[in-house]
């Protein structure tokens, strides 16, 4: 009979416990997406400290945010990209190669840069596309990422974009 009276107060527990995990849960999505709305407007120093706080509790959610902060101007600037390059995990470098891949093209030179300073190897033919591009701020960022994250069997072709005598 002890066994049934545990369980019983057990399964009384169950939906009080139950409630607390659904309450934390939407408590930790509203801080989220508090920290989203700091990232992407008001003071300076607001948006900052919003990306200073997703770099250590984002995930890849945070990559289209960061991002569009990451070409403003200055500190704000600055904080989006080292939050970038913080950000931890497989998903965070896919995100990016993702929206890389998409082609935005005021995007381009911010997320070449992010991939080379995240040395996100799954980019490299991204990049060499990137490479090849007619506008010369793209080109150079990508040659300057290539070189962060070319394999050594890849290496003679990032020799050849430097000599490329078609530009």
């Amino acid at each position: 009979e002890s066994g049934r009276a545990t369980e019983f107060r057990f399964a009384r527990a169950m939906l009080p416990l139950a409630l607390f995990g659904l309450l934390h849960g939407f408590h930790e999505w509203y801080e989220m997406f508090q920290l989203f709305a700091a990232a992407k407007s008001g003071p300076a120093e607001t948006r900052v400290a919003g990306m200073r706080a997703l770099a250590r509790l984002g995930d890849a959610s945070a990559v289209p945010v960061l991002i569009g902060a990451a070409q403003a101007a200055g500190e704000v600037a600055r904080a989006a990209q080292d939050a970038l390059a913080s950000l931890q995990g497989k998903e965070i470098d896919a995100a990016i190669v993702g929206m890389l891949e998409q082609g935005d093209a005021k995007l381009r030179p911010v997320l070449i840069e992010l991939v080379g300073r995240r040395r996100i190897t799954s980019a490299v033919s991204a990049l060499r596309k990137a490479a090849d591009e007619a506008d010369e701020t793209v080109r150079a960022a990508a040659i300057q990422a290539l070189g962060k994250t070319v394999s050594l069997e890849d290496l003679p072709v990032l020799a050849l974009l430097g000599v490329d005598d078609r530009r």
